[in-house]
């Protein structure tokens, strides 16, 4: 019903399923090929997710974007514009629509978890992804990736546990986080 509803079936049931609700998160994003896809399943469909939201008087939204690091060197290239189209009309829409303090915006890069490897979308191991973690977060690779150009950076960027990413979405539902954004791997943790 959600999928349908987000595609434009009917936008009032969506109001209806939101009524009552103190706080929305969103985690719709839509990952390939396609610009078009892209944009719509990031963009298109979280607008309608948001609008939808303050119409039902939801006091809260929280929103999963991408970690800025990957727009600022990916976005650079022809690859993913659509994606990344998306998520700056949903964090737009969001901030036109809820104030400062109303809405909470979590920015991981590469998420990983689960028991399984993926391709499409792509997923990594919780096991896999938790040595990556203990690698790529460490003092010596931080410090080589804070000093490197963009693709070097966004290569060595440590990637962030789905438990973490849910943990930030509940803190910033909540309201126990200062600020309104939490962008990449070392602010999701805190």
């Amino acid at each position: 019903m959600v999928y349908r509803t987000l595609h434009g079936a009917d936008e009032a049931k969506l109001v209806d399923a939101l009524r009552g609700a103190d706080v929305a998160v969103s985690c719709v994003g839509v990952i390939g090929t396609d610009d078009a896809k892209m944009r719509e399943g990031n963009g298109d469909f979280n607008v309608r997710a948001i609008e939808a939201a303050k119409q039902a008087g939801v006091g809260r939204f929280v929103y999963v974007s991408v970690a800025s690091v990957v727009p600022n060197v990916v976005g650079k290239t022809p690859l993913m514009k659509g994606y990344f189209e998306g998520k700056t009309m949903a964090e737009e829409c969001l901030a036109k629509n809820y104030g400062e303090g109303d809405y909470f915006i979590v920015k991981p890069s590469f998420i990983y978890g689960g028991e399984e490897f993926s391709l499409t979308p792509p997923r990594v191991t919780k096991t896999y992804g938790d040595l990556l973690s203990k690698v790529l977060g460490s003092g010596p690779v931080k410090a080589i990736a804070a000093k490197a150009p963009g693709p070097i950076a966004l290569t060595l960027a440590e990637p962030v546990s789905v438990d973490d990413v849910a943990g930030a979405c509940v803190a910033g539902a909540m309201g126990a986080v200062a600020g309104s954004v939490v962008d990449g791997t070392d602010e999701i943790k805190e």
